[in-house]
């Protein structure tokens, strides 16, 4: 029987009224990216989404209990068919989604930083910058 992951959501309520400027399909996309990521590679343990802003950004922070990256993975895991070391498992995949997911940050001015420990676990803060009223096409 497979482990259970808890998924845990935060401070939804911090991005309340706040909007950024995209396209709905590509945004929806970079999301379901990086949380199946934590999914894929948390076989049990937690899964968190939290959410807070800066002045000028919305920060989505996805973090896991997971398998976790030595820093040689983290440095290429954005790089096109890069698959990490196949010893610490088997996982379905290409090894695109996260070069998709860069590129979708990319044309929407946004970024992401990652952290990340063997065994222990990643986090990916992913910034989208906050859209001005005189950034809406009416």
């Amino acid at each position: 029987m497979p482990k259970s992951v808890i998924f845990k959501v935060e401070n939804l309520e911090s991005i309340e009224n706040l909007n950024i400027a995209g396209d709905k399909d590509y945004v929806q996309q970079l999301f379901f990216i990086f949380l199946d990521n934590a999914f894929k590679f948390t076989k049990g343990g937690l899964v968190e989404f939290k959410l807070s802003t800066t002045e000028d950004e919305i920060l989505f922070n996805i973090m896991d209990s997971g398998i976790g990256m030595d820093a040689t993975e983290v440095s290429h895991i954005f790089e096109r068919f890069y698959r990490a070391d196949p010893s610490r498992g088997n996982t379905p995949g290409t090894g695109l989604g996260l070069s998709i997911a860069k590129w979708i940050l990319h044309e929407h001015n946004g970024s992401v930083d990652v952290w990340s420990s063997l065994h222990k676990g990643s986090s990916f803060i992913i910034k989208l910058p906050i859209s001005k009223a005189s950034d809406r096409a009416d």
